[in-house]
């Protein structure tokens, strides 16, 4: 069995994640990004960066000035990423709603991220409404990823089950559908602390345990 999964020919205006860069980038996008929680819009913003790797969905980070950081409280947690650098924490506060550490962001950055230092990057799962150019996405399988899955991108992505066979495409057009009645981990518990952003030791079992 080979280890890397058939990709999904792209669509109009779609991008392969298998086209996308190792070691990771960011790069500036005009995507419209918005998040809404509770209620409450937590995020608006055209002025975003995106981080690319091969086989995952994008990760926007968002400048502060278009959060509502009202709703931020930091995290004592703290995590390592090979390409980024250490990542801090924040909870998200609406009402009596907590989230913990849903939302992380790198103050320090390496210099090839400098541009996204001290914006903040949100797990889509636990969140409400989380769109793309108007679209509500699908958070990306597996619980130590942030990647949000929208029409731009062609498939198959890392952390979805059977993906390292080209068994789970996402194919354009019927992405949520599959994602969320074949594919969707179960949701963890709003105050779970996990290691969803991970440190070198953490990626290689994680590459180890899933065969990529």
């Amino acid at each position: 069995m080979s280890g890397h999964p058939e990709p999904d020919p792209p669509g109009p205006g779609q991008e392969s994640v298998w086209d996308y860069p190792r070691p990771a980038i960011c790069e500036p996008t005009e995507r419209h990004i918005q998040i809404i929680h509770r209620g409450v819009t937590l995020v608006d913003s055209r002025n975003v960066w995106r981080t690319l790797e091969t086989s995952h969905p994008p990760t926007y980070y968002i400048p502060q000035s278009d959060i509502a950081m009202e709703h931020l409280v930091p995290n004592a947690r703290r995590t390592l990423c090979e390409w980024k650098g250490q990542a801090r924490y924040f909870d998200i506060l609406i009402g009596d709603d907590r989230i913990e550490a849903g939302a992380w962001s790198y103050s320090s950055p390496t210099p090839s991220f400098a541009p996204i230092r001290d914006h903040l990057a949100f797990y889509p799962d636990p969140l409400d409404q989380c769109h793309v150019d108007g679209e509500t996405i699908t958070p990306q399988p597996g619980q130590f990823y942030g990647g949000w899955i929208s029409q731009y991108e062609a498939g198959p992505y890392k952390g979805v089950p059977g993906s390292r066979s080209g068994e789970v495409h996402a194919r354009r057009g019927m992405t949520a559908a599959i994602f969320r009645a074949r594919a969707a981990p179960e949701r963890l518990p709003r105050t779970h602390p996990t290691d969803r952003t991970c440190s070198t030791f953490s990626r290689v079992l994680i590459a180890i345990s899933s065969g990529w």
